[in-house]
């Protein structure tokens, strides 16, 4: 009786044990699925900032906020060319700090729009027109999940803009990249099992702190000019 009841005692801790490999090697996927996803998104972008004159890109990288929002409302620099700045220079900055979750693939299209809109007659640029936006990865924006950190919610994608991102496309902003945060928010690091460590772009040995990690690593190294954290 006592050997049986080893015996089943040994085959039920056989049983957790291989199911608790299993999900660890589905969470892997998981992961492994969501950082090629980053990446594509990251190819993306790329082509689309190699599209810009690079005589034209240092100029326009060389402007404070004030300056590209004059120079938006005035028409001396488009909504596309400041989108394909900061979408070099947001690569750059991820390069260096491990900063971004996803480069968004509207954004193009977006600017575009915004393009389009100011070419019409009596059209009334809103007061951010065009200027390019970093979001943190926990603000729902339509068409992308907000993970926080936690695997189990890759995947898990938001289906409306929340309020804020509504109120930021209105004043014409143009989100083009979402930003690293610590798993939960609550840490003063900045590291999760999805997307990995962000880095300080002062000191790679240094975090840039928690819960905006990803944002005060991306703007600190000049990857974005304004971000929501």
């Amino acid at each position: 009786m006592f050997l049986l009841l080893v015996l089943l005692l040994a085959g039920y801790l056989a049983y957790l044990y291989i199911r608790r490999q299993q999900r660890q090697q589905k969470l892997q996927e998981v992961i492994e699925r969501r950082r090629r996803e980053r990446d594509e998104s990251l190819e993306l972008a790329r082509k689309s900032a190699a599209l810009l004159d690079p005589e034209l890109r240092a100029k326009i990288e060389a402007l404070s906020f004030q300056q590209l929002r004059g120079k938006l409302q005035s028409g001396e620099v488009s909504c596309i060319d400041a989108l394909r700045t900061y979408q070099w220079k947001g690569i750059k900055a991820h390069e260096q700090t491990n900063c971004a979750t996803m480069f968004i693939k509207e954004a193009e299209q977006w600017a575009i729009e915004w393009d389009n809109k100011a070419k019409t007659p009596g059209f009334v640029k809103p007061a951010f027109f065009g200027v390019p936006i970093s979001l943190k990865e926990c603000t729902p924006l339509a068409g992308y999940d907000q993970t926080r950190g936690f695997v189990q919610d890759v995947g898990n994608v938001t289906k409306i803009d929340s309020v804020l991102v509504q109120q930021i496309k209105l004043l014409g902003m143009v989100p083009f990249v979402q930003t690293n945060v610590p798993q939960s928010l609550l840490n003063y690091s900045c590291s999760n099992p999805v997307y990995g460590t962000t880095n300080n772009p002062l000191d790679k040995d240094r975090t840039p702190g928690g819960s905006s990690g990803g944002e005060s690593a991306i703007i600190g190294a000049g990857g974005s000019i304004i971000g929501r954290s």
